[in-house]
């Protein structure tokens, strides 16, 4: 690799790169497996996953619906669908964190984050305000 920058994607492996986004794509795969594009987007749609979340909170998205209610009640979180923006007081510290305890030992690391949330306007700024790299969707 030289002197060329390198990106390391350990928490978020780039699965969502390879999946079939287009309707045509879907379509395509779906005639390959003898099924319809609806459950072929649909299987997307489910694949995109907040790996970081999931892990901070304890809470898969599929037991959100039971669980969350009682995380909010006891202010375990503060967001009503952490799936849907960014919970910045949990998840946004851990993320605050590896990225100042990262610059502490390499002041050129390049952090960035990956995942559904990123057409969220707070996201982007808290992005920025933690002095991340790169934020994409």
């Amino acid at each position: 690799m030289g002197e060329r920058p390198v990106t390391v994607r350990t928490l978020d492996p780039p699965l969502h790169e390879f999946l079939p986004h287009s309707a045509k794509e879907q379509a395509e795969v779906a005639a390959q497996l003898g099924i319809t594009p609806e459950a072929v987007k649909a299987k997307v749609d489910d694949l995109y996953e907040a790996n970081l979340t999931q892990t901070t909170c304890g809470v898969s998205r599929d037991d959100a619906g039971k669980s969350l209610p009682l995380y909010l009640a006891r202010d375990i979180c503060r967001v009503a669908h952490p799936f849907a923006t960014l919970d910045q007081d949990g998840v946004g510290q851990l993320v605050e964190m590896g990225t100042r305890r990262g610059r502490s030992t390499s002041p050129d690391l390049k952090v960035g984050i990956c995942g559904k949330h990123g057409g969220d306007p707070a996201l982007v700024e808290f992005c920025h305000r933690v002095g991340m790299n790169d934020e994409t969707s």
